[in-house]
């Protein structure tokens, strides 16, 4: 039995030109601590949202910077937004409080990510 709770490679921006892509494609929503890009999805015959994250080294350590990540992830997981048909890219500008405990980060994540992938969803 297949259950979804996995984050396939097909749902994943992972090339450097694809990244390069979406950063200068000019389209873009900002909330809070984060940014999001995204363009058109450059795979053929694709109704999937592929995710790509980027957390600078300004961020923090690498502990904090691969939790963002998971936190991302699993909110993107977990949200109807798989189904955009969008290439998108997060960036997690700066950190968030150093004393937010993790279902703090969470909620943050969720509700800052949850907003802006509704206003890409509203401008289509």
């Amino acid at each position: 039995m297949m259950n979804d709770n996995h984050y396939p490679k097909l749902h994943r921006v992972r090339s450097k030109a694809d990244f390069k892509y979406l950063r200068t494609c000019r389209n873009s929503v900002r909330r809070g601590n984060f940014v999001v890009y995204f363009g058109p999805t450059l795979k053929e015959n694709s109704s999937k949202t592929r995710l790509g994250i980027s957390v600078s080294k300004k961020y923090g350590k690498a502990v904090a910077r691969n939790k963002m990540k998971r936190h991302i992830r699993e909110f993107f997981r977990t949200s109807p937004f798989k189904e955009l048909g969008k290439d998108t890219l997060v960036v997690a500008l700066r950190q968030l409080a150093q004393q937010a405990n993790r279902r703090d980060i969470s909620r943050f994540v969720a509700q800052d990510l949850g907003h802006l992938f509704e206003r890409i969803k509203q401008k289509g």
